[in-house]
């Protein structure tokens, strides 16, 4: 699904400058990484990082130190 499309649905929604398509991005890999710690590589695939890109440390704010599990 495009940023374009997501867009509209969150505005038709009326969710118009309240919530951002990349903000989903964010959500879905910090959940994602939390959850699946061993699947780095996988979940970056899902959205299209490349490994060590730096989009992904503005994507993804899991907390990997281990306190939760």
């Amino acid at each position: 699904m495009s940023e374009n499309a997501l867009g509209y649905l969150l505005n038709r929604a009326g969710f118009h400058h309240c919530h951002v398509p990349h903000g989903f991005r964010a959500s879905f890999s910090t959940i994602m990484n939390e959850r699946f710690r061993s699947d780095r590589q996988v979940i970056d695939v899902m959205l299209a990082h490349s490994l060590k890109d730096k989009v992904e440390g503005a994507c993804n704010r899991a907390d990997l130190s281990g306190a939760a599990a």
